[in-house]
């Protein structure tokens, strides 16, 4: 924003130009755009960790049930419920990854923009992600992702064949179940937001590298 002289062009004390009456109504619906798209990011976080334990249910029900009935080929159901649920998270972090993109490359601009202040707006956005710590946690989220979703997935076709005796039925069926849970796994990495390990840019560690 300008600076102007109070007593004229060069004179006087200086002060900064208060924003205009438009200029205020824009922040104020920024901001509480800003705030429906964290209401939003909020819900879907939540409803991604709790697949997690949906996952890990329904994983326990269809091997208890397989064990218990004497039927592994139940277990061939293993890959499509961890291929539903896998998508489903994966959409649901993809679409956090992408309302957090939308908050660092429009909102967040646009607020500073129109904020009296030079001090940074919406901060946290950025300091919560810088460090070695952040990129520690998004590459072990990759991992758990795997081991949730794509190891059982590979897994119960083969032991459902093994205990089965490879009776052909199962073998024929257990073959595209891999294929699922190789499909699952490459999407998996493919929609994950991969850490860079590179420096912050800052000696003091508080911003995030903008490429990730």
């Amino acid at each position: 924003m300008a600076m102007r002289g109070e007593n004229g062009v060069g004179g006087g004390e200086w002060r900064r130009d208060r924003p205009s009456d438009a200029g205020r109504r824009l922040a104020d619906v920024l901001a509480l755009e800003y705030g429906h798209l964290k209401e939003e990011q909020r819900a879907r976080i939540a409803t991604r960790d709790n697949l997690v334990y949906t996952t890990l249910a329904a994983q326990a029900v269809l091997a208890g049930t397989a064990l218990t009935s004497g039927r592994p080929q139940v277990l061939l159901l293993v890959p499509l419920v961890c291929a539903v649920l896998g998508w489903t998270r994966i959409v649901n972090d993809l679409k956090i990854t992408h309302i957090r993109r939308y908050i660092d490359g429009v909102l967040r601009p646009r607020l500073q923009a129109w904020s009296a202040s030079r001090e940074p707006v919406l901060a946290w956005e950025v300091a919560h992600r810088a460090g070695t710590q952040y990129r520690v946690q998004k590459a072990g989220q990759i991992l758990v992702d795997l081991l949730l979703y794509c190891v059982p997935s590979l897994a119960a076709p083969v032991v459902a064949v093994l205990l089965s005796d490879s009776d052909p039925a199962v073998v024929v069926a257990a073959a595209p179940a891999c294929l699922v849970a190789v499909a699952l796994g490459l999407l998996a990495v493919l929609a994950s937001e991969r850490p860079r390990w590179t420096p912050w840019d800052a000696e003091d560690g508080t911003r995030a590298d903008p490429a990730r």
